[in-house]
């Protein structure tokens, strides 16, 4: 009897030691897997991580001229790509601020030479007091002139980026335009000089000591609209002056001019000034 129970007690404890074994060894190849299923779970989600962004954000159509096949999208992590045809080509353009003005793109033969260019006007600075819009001209290869399905013509290797720049337009402005104060029976006023016209700004409002002096320096380039009208191009500067006892420029109204584009070059012309009408 005690030699049964003796070996049905160790059949017993073998039994149990087998089904622990196997216990263990599932738990394991368990454990095992899910801990390779986390592994390559993490090393999926750093590899994504240190993916270049180009390969996963997705462009944005800007703006679009759909019968002439020119699309412009935004680039990734910055800059734009101009499509032209089947052609495209990346430029390295601020293309939209916080106020978010799309950018607008006009194709017209500006400088009245037979061929055809292609106005990009794009909004680069905004902020208290400063909104700077950009003008881009591009011009269009003959051979693209027509949608990509009406044309078979080779693509050049590069189309030339003609900015004009804000130093161009300001040089223009101060040499074009003069300024001086002047007292009117009493009344300080502004005198603005473009060539033959004359135009004069009532100051009043700055006739007192916590002004200061006024400077006679004219401020130009803190705001700044580009536009596009058929085959003109347009520009608008609002015209700021400085008092001594003040940083910023108080704006006292607008210059409008022509821009004429010619063999890369900008010229503005045809001033008009506006006076800001008083509330």
């Amino acid at each position: 009897m005690s030699y049964e129970w003796s070996k049905t007690k160790v059949m017993l404890i073998g039994f149990s030691c087998l089904v622990t074994c196997l216990l263990f060894t599932s738990c394991s190849a368990q454990n095992n897997n899910m801990a390779l299923a986390w592994i390559n779970q993490q090393g999926s989600t750093i590899d994504e991580s240190i993916a270049p962004v180009a390969e996963t954000s997705q462009s944005t159509l800007l703006s679009e001229l759909p019968d002439r096949g020119i699309y412009l999208h935004s680039r990734e992590p910055d800059g734009v790509v101009l499509l032209i045809g089947e052609c495209e080509y990346k430029y390295d353009w601020i293309y939209m601020t916080p106020r978010g003005i799309p950018p607008q793109m006009t194709v017209s033969d500006f400088n009245t030479d037979g061929k055809e260019e292609l106005a990009i006007i794009l909004n680069t600075g905004s902020g208290t007091g400063i909104s700077i819009s950009e003008l881009h001209i591009i011009e269009i290869p003959e051979e693209q002139k027509l949608p990509v399905q009406s044309s078979d013509a080779p693509n050049p290797d590069k189309l030339e980026d003609h900015l004009f720049s804000s130093i161009s337009y300001i040089a223009q402005l101060q040499k074009a335009v003069g300024f001086k104060t002047m007292n009117h029976t009493g009344e300080l006023r502004g005198e603005l000089t473009v060539g033959s016209e004359v135009y004069q700004v009532n100051l009043k409002d700055l006739q007192s000591e916590d002004y200061g002096k006024i400077n006679d320096e004219l401020v130009w380039g803190n705001i700044v609209d580009f536009s596009s009208n058929q085959n003109q191009l347009t520009v608008e500067f609002k015209v700021g002056i400085t008092c001594e006892n003040f940083i910023s420029p108080i704006y006292i109204g607008a210059m409008h001019a022509d821009v004429n584009y010619a063999q890369g070059e900008f010229i503005l012309n045809n001033f008009r000034f506006e006076e800001y009408e008083e509330k």
